[in-house]
């Protein structure tokens, strides 16, 4: 997963939104609480968390563009805090992204931790944003999505979202 281009072509598209919007300050707030709302668009797909359900068939794709959306509001984010000097981590290397795993213990993978994994992200949204995406990361390993696929859903989605700017959305 190429990080460094992928928040390139990020920041290429909120360029172009804000733009369009005729947006001058960066909305962080905006930002944070549209994670936040996609966050919970995400557990929803998972659905893990739904004990009253008897039959709970994840739906692969939908999980995906749900990931896809969080992943487009942390990669903000974090280049937000970077035109900051507010450096994240400055590299994105591949331990970086177990942050979340390390903080729940090895090899997580039970319902309970993949909760607390939203949990945590969660308070990392509200209170900590400067590491966002590699909670994000974090996050979506825990829920079995591999790197590669987290860049393909990505440009999936940044494709949408370039098209849907094209059409005045």
């Amino acid at each position: 997963m190429d990080i460094k281009k992928m928040l390139a072509d990020q920041k290429e598209l909120d360029d172009k939104i804000l733009s369009n919007a005729g947006i001058e300050k960066y909305p962080l707030e905006n930002i944070k609480l549209a994670l936040l709302v996609e966050l919970g668009e995400l557990a929803n797909e998972w659905q893990g968390f739904k004990h009253w359900k008897k039959h709970r068939e994840i739906n692969r794709e939908k999980l995906l563009e749900e990931f896809a959306d969080c992943l487009h509001f942390a990669l903000s984010i974090e280049n937000y805090y970077e035109s900051k000097d507010h450096k994240l981590n400055g590299d994105f290397s591949e331990d970086s992204f177990n942050s979340i795993s390390d903080f729940l213990g090895k090899d997580k993978t039970t319902l309970t931790d993949i909760i607390e994994g939203f949990f945590v992200t969660y308070d990392v949204v509200l209170n900590d944003t400067r590491d966002v995406l590699v909670y994000i990361v974090g996050l979506g390993l825990m829920l079995g999505i591999s790197k590669e696929e987290m860049e393909q859903a990505y440009y999936k989605k940044n494709a949408v979202n370039y098209k849907r700017q094209e059409e005045g959305y």
